[in-house]
């Protein structure tokens, strides 16, 4: 059904007619074609011709992907699209799609096509939109008007000094008019189009042409590497000849970042099989065009080291080691060629580097150098002799240390005896380690005042001359700075401090800074410094002194609030704290406007909200604990209760442990980098305020007692760290950011607003406060990466005596013997590069206007910590299936005390490896919950480790207090909740029992979304020459949601696995009991049901159905005679569960028959799994596991092939192995004599049946053989 649906859906004029209803129709047949193509066993067992049908259909499927991603890409605007336009595209598409190869997609001939078709889709949007210039031929670059009303480049007047029109002839009039905007929009919609051009390119690679089975050919691959190395820039005088671009140069922008994400998809296919194209390529297509080699170098490098490090999984540091035993050669000698072995080198060296800087941080912070394991002892000591033979490997290894932890890292490192060789000759133990100065932020007005000495600089003096808001600040800071860096100046008369005083006399605006300096010098220091939390060296003590003196100093009402966080905090006690939770707002927004619902609360915690009036009227079980939870006729079930949220409880200071901030969040109007920053300013007023007043600062804290200067430091440096992860920065340059916000609050125009924000005592003026923040923020953001450029700059400028500042931010460090020549020792090769992260493409849409537009999109990136996740739900549940399968009829007094580590040495041999896989992975994803906030985990539970992880742990029980329980909840809500926030129309439902790796939600956002992210960046030229990257978040968020969450089913969480223990001699007394109330039955019945039921999954959930059926029948067997469906449903009332027994098969059973269709089942399931090489009899000791001999295993089927009734052999051995335990038996008894009596006295078959079914057995065979003796009569009835 499914390939003849795929050869309909091909495009024609006719389903084209709709291009959305067509990709609809693609979309909804993803999750069908994904389960038969990942099935083939299923088809190669019960379908003739399964391969070569599966083989047509991945072809067909394939080729349509093709044609789905091109037409979904490059119609992105198909609204706003010229109607002749779109008319064309449609005839290219249907043209493309006959094209592409039908029988085996050859990867060469679809290559060829898509170039194809991308030509030919850009000459007909440059027919309509016509954006090229009419001198050059080329697209504009920075296009200007001429009076006569003709448009070319810029450079094509100026570069050849024009005076007449190109086209008319015209004298040209300057200066030239601004482009009309009917052209630029043009010109917008044609790097629109190229920009979804590069979209579709990207995806279209990273589904077709990566992997580590992909053969690339030499073709296809000196294509690619052409598009990565790019066209020669335009250069000189203006040509007529347009420029002779590649093939995909022509139909794309070729971008920096879109070139390195192809290289990097590329090379996902192995270093090895992409290393002979790249050194052919260096050899033919670089020497050839020698312009912006480096650079290509450089990609090349960068590359292959995130190959390597994507390659080493988690052994990055066995991994490490070995790269750091490559050879480099000695400095000054220079490679004679270029080849791509050296590039290998360097990404080695690179990451070994990366590696190396990670551990050694790791060993600083828990201070542990003493006890260094053997491997990593080998790669510090490898990284050092590599770091004497080459200056710039040191040097890339300081420039890591400084962007990932920060230049204090390195008062640590010089005080440790194994790693002080990382310290660079010449940094002086205490002034240069404290790193950059961030008052640098003030520039020269700054610099004047520290550079001058001390004691001749006249501040009044210089005060007269400088008219300027922030000098009384720069003065206060050097004064600070003074105090605390230097106390012999700080003492004597004229220094910056008594001058700061001087100044607060005779004029009111420097009273404030004053009484900041005060607070600093002399006894007061040590006090301040102490309550801080914070030491000289440490680079938070002048985020917290910036602060208060900005705060102090800046009249805008804002900075009312923060004034009174650091001279009056007892009055934020009961006022609402902005950056706070507030849980009765995140209520509110949940429910729908205008109603009546109403949320509720389980005794477990778990909370429900509950529509239309609001109150309980039916009686449900709650999807965390199972217990009852509702009521009827509006009143609740014991223990169910209404939620009750008080201002009281949302009041004050409500953060609470910084260990469950782990991302940057978002409270209202606040969110990521926004937050982070304002949250920064808040703490270090709360810093301040515990100095003036630390009684007050005590009682803001959510919880009594706690040291009030460490709470709110290691909130300040949570706020920090998120704050460098939102921006895509290191810790330093999050410090700088802030620094540059508190100069931008002096500088910019304050806030108009109708409130006075002295404090927010309601949650109105909160929110009002909030908005202006946010407003302030954003702008600041808006041009962050140009002012921090600046900033370094000026540290460089005015810092660069600072060893460690010389080396992070100069690009050729002035270093004795530093050689550049030659590429192991080009600087551009040793350069630290901040990647693109999910943290900080979500920054980028907090920060655009229209980020309201695209919830979705948001909901989910900030989701990303988590959604990696659930694509391990199915091996989860796996585990879960096999450890019930063990342990469903054991007591559970045998595995009450049982560790997993024990059970692994128990379980047989052959699923030890996939029992560990599956427990590692759980407990992975359970480590990573634990150090979220995403839930609340009992402290008891929390100890919980893989080393110390119980059975009692695994099992799937009521309880939903444990490791299993918790982390599948987590996994199938966080599906559900994704699939919420994506806004789509709800796929469908399935239930947990029928889960398989293509249902849930696979995609890792760094790995498969942010590639998809960058090939969507445009670049578009403004008036004034400069470049400025769009993002087209819409198309982002659709992109996310239908390349990774359409069509994903809704887990039902109330089926996830709950083991009920249920032992065989429960059932057996069960069945004994009530043996004159069943009937067994009939034989065709039997066969049939063994015949028919082919699939694990429907007979477990029939089995689970008939336990439930046997709780109730133990209590009460009535009516033996209905229809087991009947049964389900009228009596206890379970529609949900009965449709497991509605199968053909299944429907004809009675009350009567469940012991005897129960008996079936398990039998069946047992071949199932036999016929899988599983093993169904987990819980059966070994020692009746043994196999036969050659010889014995001739006379067992010489037995068996002379027994009468094979299925009833195969059915009543399996219920007397199910037995063995019950029944004690031993392994030397013999089975003949042994089954013999179990089969006359315990199932009471006649005498005559039982001779009939053992008459052939061996009298010498023993019990230590059953299994054995079971599987083969299996065998030989499938066979």
């Amino acid at each position: 059904a499914v390939h003849l649906l795929l050869e309909k859906l091909q495009p024609s004029k006719e389903l084209l007619v709709s291009h959305d209803t067509w990709l609809n129709r693609v979309k909804s047949l993803s999750l069908s074609v994904e389960l038969i193509v990942s099935e083939n066993s299923l088809f190669q067992r019960h379908c003739t011709r399964g391969e070569e049908l599966i083989k047509k259909i991945r072809c067909l499927w394939k080729g349509t992907q093709v044609v789905y991603l091109l037409i979904d890409n490059l119609l992105q605007d198909e609204i706003r699209m010229d109607k002749n336009l779109l008319k064309i595209m449609t005839v290219n598409f249907i043209h493309f799609s006959k094209r592409l190869p039908k029988k085996d997609m050859n990867m060469e001939q679809t290559f060829v096509e898509v170039s194809r078709v991308l030509k030919q889709c850009n000459i007909n949007a440059c027919k309509y939109l016509k954006p090229k210039c009419e001198y050059c031929k080329n697209e504009f670059n920075n296009p200007v008007e001429l009076s006569c009303g003709h448009i070319f480049c810029k450079s094509c007047i100026d570069g050849v000094g024009a005076k007449d029109c190109y086209t008319c002839k015209k004298p040209i009039d300057v200066p030239y008019k601004p482009c009309q905007q009917p052209i630029w929009e043009k010109i917008q919609q044609m790097n629109k189009f190229r920009s979804h051009c590069n979209s579709f390119f990207v995806e279209l690679i990273m589904k077709c042409f990566a992997g580590e089975d992909t053969e690339i050919p030499d073709e296809v691959a000196n294509q690619l590497l052409d598009f990565i190395r790019g066209s020669p820039e335009r250069k000189g005088k203006p040509s007529r000849e347009p420029t002779e671009p590649s093939p995909f140069h022509e139909s794309m922008d070729p971008s920096p970042a879109v070139q390195s994400l192809v290289l990097r998809i590329l090379l996902k296919s192995g270093i090895n099989k992409m290393g002979p194209h790249l050194q052919k390529y260096i050899e033919t297509g670089v020497k050839s065009n020698q312009q912006n080699t480096d650079e290509f170098y450089f990609m090349v490098v960068r590359c292959t080291e995130d190959q390597i490090q994507r390659s080493a999984h988690k052994a990055l540091e066995s991994h490490a080691l070995k790269c750091a035993f490559v050879d480099f050669p000695p400095p000054g000698r220079a490679e004679c060629d270029v080849t791509f072995d050296i590039l290998h080198n360097i990404a080695k060296a690179r990451f070994a580097v990366s590696v190396a800087t990670d551990v050694i941080g790791v060993l600083v912070q828990s201070q542990e150098t003493q006890k260094v394991e053997d491997e990593t002892s080998l790669l510090l000591q490898k990284l050092q002799e590599s770091c004497t033979k080459n200056k710039w490997i040191h040097i890339f290894l300081i420039r890591n240390f400084c962007n990932k932890f920060g230049f204090k890292i390195f008062q640590s490192i010089q005080h440790m005896e194994k790693l002080n060789w990382i310290v660079p000759k010449g940094l002086q133990a205490r002034k240069d380690a404290t790193g950059c100065d961030g008052f640098l932020v003030y520039g020269r007005t700054y610099a004047d005042i520290i550079m001058d000495r001390a004691d001749t600089y006249n501040l009044k003096e210089k005060a007269a001359k400088v008219n300027s808001p922030i000098f009384p600040i720069c003065a206060t800071l050097a004064a600070v700075r003074q105090s605390i860096c230097d106390k012999n100046s700080a003492k004597a008369k004229n220094s910056l401090v008594t001058q700061v005083e001087m100044m607060s006399k005779d004029n009111n605006n420097w009273q404030n800074l004053s009484a900041i300096c005060k607070n600093v010098m002399e006894d007061r220091l040590s006090k301040v410094l102490k309550e801080l939390r914070l030491s000289h060296e440490s680079s938070l003590w002048p985020v917290v002194l910036h602060t208060v003196i900005v705060v102090n100093q800046c009249m805008s009402p804002e900075m009312k609030l923060l004034r009174t966080l650091c001279s009056q905090p007892g009055k934020m006690k009961k006022t609402f704290i902005p950056t706070m939770p507030d849980i009765q707002v995140q209520m509110e927004e949940l429910k729908k406007k205008g109603s009546s619902e109403k949320f509720w609360k389980c005794q477990c915690g778990e909370i429900v909200l509950i529509e239309n009036c609001g109150r309980p009227w039916v009686v449900a079980d709650c999807p965390k604990c199972r217990g009852q939870i509702g009521g009827t006729s509006h009143k609740p079930v014991p223990g169910f209760a209404e939620m009750q949220v008080s201002d009281d409880n949302q009041m004050g200071y409500i953060l609470g442990d910084t260990s469950k901030r782990s991302f940057p969040g978002c409270e209202r109007n606040l969110s990521g980098a926004s937050l982070c920053l304002v949250r920064a300013l808040i703490h270090s007023c709360l810093l301040w305020g515990a100095i003036v007043n630390h009684q007050a600062t005590e009682d803001l804290l959510p919880v009594a007692g706690c040291d009030v200067g460490k709470f709110f430091y290691d909130h300040l440096q949570k706020d920090i760290e998120l704050l460098g992860k939102a921006l895509g920065k290191s810790t330093e340059n999050a410090e700088i950011a802030i620094h540059m916000f508190l100069r931008n609050v002096i500088e910019s125009p304050p806030a108009v607003s109708a409130f006075d924000f002295d404090t927010t005592e309601t949650r109105q003026k909160r929110n009002e406060w909030e908005t202006i923040m946010q407003s302030k923020t954003t702008k600041f953001f808006k041009d962050f990466e140009k002012n921090l450029s600046e900033m370094h700059n000026n540290i460089l400028q005015w810092g660069g005596g600072n060893l460690l500042i010389n080396i992070v931010y100069n690009e050729v460090p002035k270093v004795e013997y530093l050689s550049t020549s030659g590429l192991y020792n080009c600087p551009l090769m040793w350069r630290y590069e901040q990647k693109m992260t999910i943290q900080h493409l979500t920054h980028l849409i907090e920060q655009d206007r229209c980020s309201k537009q695209y919830p979705a999109l948001l909901d989910l990136l900030r989701k990303h910590g988590h959604i990696q996740n659930i694509k391990h739900l199915p091996q989860v549940l796996s585990l879960q299936q096999k450890l019930i399968h063990h342990f469903h009829y054991v007591d559970s007094s045998e595995w009450k005390d049982l560790s997993f580590e024990k059970f692994l040495t128990k379980a047989p041999q052959v699923d030890v490896p996939l029992l560990q896989e599956c427990a590692n992975v759980l407990m992975n994803i359970w480590e990573k919950i634990k150090q979220s906030s995403y839930l609340d985990i009992p402290t008891d539970l929390r100890k919980k480790n893989k080393n110390n992880v119980m059975i009692s742990d695994l099992l799937p029980s009521e309880n939903p207090r444990t490791v299993m329980r918790i982390v599948t909840c987590y996994l199938a809500r966080l599906q559900n909740d994704c699939i919420s926030s994506a806004r789509i129309r709800q796929y469908g439902e399935i239930e947990s029992e029928n889960l398989k790796p293509s249902h849930v939600i696979t995609c890792d956002l760094e790995e498969d979304f942010l590639p998809i992210a960058i090939a969507n960046i445009g670049y578009i030229v403004n008036e004034d020459g400069t470049e400025t990257v769009d993002y087209n978040f819409k198309t982002l968020e659709k992109q996310l949601i239908n390349r990774f969450i359409s069509e994903k089913p809704h887990i039902n969480l109330m089926t996830l696995p709950i083991m009920e223990h249920n032992p065989v001699k429960t059932l057996q007394s069960f069945f004994f009991r009530e043996k004159d109330k069943l009937v067994p039955l009939s034989i065709q019945n039997k066969h049939f049901i063994m015949q028919k039921m082919r699939f694990i999954n429907e007979i477990s959930a029939a089995l689970s159905t008939l336990k439930i059926a046997i709780g109730f029948l133990e209590i009460s067997f009535t009516s033996p005679d209905m229809l087991l469906v009947k049964y389900m449903k009228r009596e206890l009332r379970m529609e949900d569960r009965s449709k497991h027994l509605e199968l053909p098969v299944l429907k004809a059973c009675q009350v009567k028959h469940i012991q005897s269709l129960w008996e079936v089942l398990f039998v069946r399931r047992s071949i199932l799994l036999t016929e899988m090489n599983q093993e169904p009899f987990y819980m059966i000791s070994q020692d009746f596991h043994e196999r036969f001999s050659t010889e014995e295993e001739s006379n067992v089927e010489a037995a068996l092939g002379k027994t009468r009734n094979m299925d009833l052999f195969i059915m009543e051995l399996h219920d007397f192995i199910m037995n063995i335990k019950a029944k004690e038996m031993k392994p030397e008894w013999d089975i003949k004599g042994t089954f013999k009596n179990v089969l006359l006295y315990v199932r009471e078959l006649d005498e005559n049946s039982v001779e009939s079914l053992l008459e052939h057995l061996n009298e010498d065979m023993k019990m230590t053989h059953v299994v054995s003796l079971w599987k083969h009569a299996v065998r030989r009835t499938t066979q």
